[in-house]
């Protein structure tokens, strides 16, 4: 069972969840986050040899400044995340 910070597992906390059910109208914002999703599985998790935690994390964060700052998307014509954003400060 995960672990949160104060040592209490997640079913012991106490809050409720809710289900909602989406809606066409929410479909291209959630399309973003998992064609993400895709990527990291595709470019990063099946590639990925590691040998522990440590090493995990370091290879995870290699992976996104990569990913935010080398890598070109077709969603910013050919540019970097950084440098679209860039372009709209």
């Amino acid at each position: 069972m995960p672990r949160v910070p104060d040592g209490l597992t997640i079913r012991q906390l106490p809050c409720e969840s809710t289900r909602t059910k989406g809606t066409a109208a929410h479909i291209p914002d959630n399309g973003k986050v998992e064609r993400s999703h895709r990527s990291d599985q595709e470019e990063f998790y099946q590639l990925l040899d590691y040998t522990d935690d440590v090493d995990l994390k370091r290879k995870l964060a290699d992976w996104e400044k990569f990913y935010n700052f080398a890598r070109p998307h077709g969603a910013f014509n050919g540019k970097t995340p950084y440098e679209a954003l860039r372009e709209k400060l």
